[in-house]
This record gives C-alpha cells, structure tokens and sequence, in this order.
C-alpha cells in the first residue's frame, strides 16, 4: 500500500545502502506499522506493512 506517514517518524537508512548512493532504502518505526521508502527521492510515496510482517521478512533475509 503507498503512503505518506506522518512527518514525525525517524527514518533511517538501511545500512546495506550501495555504497555510491544510487540505492538506498530508508526505513521507520510507526506504533503498530513499519514505513520503507526511497530515501533519495522521498516525495514518491513509500510502502507500509505491519510489524509481524517485517520482522518475518527479516527473519527470512538475514539467512
């Protein structure tokens, strides 16, 4: 789903960003969502997902 959460979360950039700066995913914490997004463009709206989700994402991306 697109979104334009509040301007009040902290993003920030994943550390796995490509070292040139081409490709970088920012990602926050919302109290019951988590937010990721184009940090180099961030007026493209982001994405949302709940919390179970992204933490069985990670459980699965970090093997």
């Amino acid at each position: 789903m697109n979104v334009r959460p509040s301007r009040n979360l902290r993003w920030v950039k994943s550390s796995y960003s490509e070292g040139s700066g081409d490709c970088c995913v920012g990602v926050a914490v919302g109290t019951s969502r988590i937010f990721l997004r184009d940090s180099k463009d961030v007026s493209i709206p982001g994405i949302q997902t709940s919390v179970a989700s992204w933490s069985a994402f990670l459980s699965h991306a970090t093997r």
